[in-house]
């Protein structure tokens, strides 16, 4: 995973990857603090209307992985994965 984010980081454009990068990092960064510092517990929770609950590092992680798929899925019907993935490797 951080071979992955340091080869898009160095690559020019994919603004889209590296936001839904970051947004991964953040979200596991958090769990990882809440993990250690709270004996497993996660602190961040939102509650709405009393019956739903959301972690708030999971809300990022979710969104992260879901920018990254829709990326992905577009390079994928524009027929240009392939060679999007090549270029940030080559780099």
């Amino acid at each position: 995973m951080l071979t992955f984010i340091f080869l898009v980081s160095r690559a020019k454009g994919y603004d889209l990857v590296k936001l839904g990068l970051t947004l991964m990092l953040v979200g596991n960064l958090g769990n990882l603090i809440n993990t250690l510092t709270y004996y497993g517990k996660a602190i961040d929770w939102i509650v709405l209307r009393n019956f739903v609950a959301i972690n708030l590092a999971d809300v990022y992680l979710l969104v992260g992985i879901s920018m990254i798929a829709y990326q992905l899925i577009t390079w994928l019907f524009t027929g240009c994965l392939t060679k999007k993935l090549l270029e940030i490797i080559r780099i």
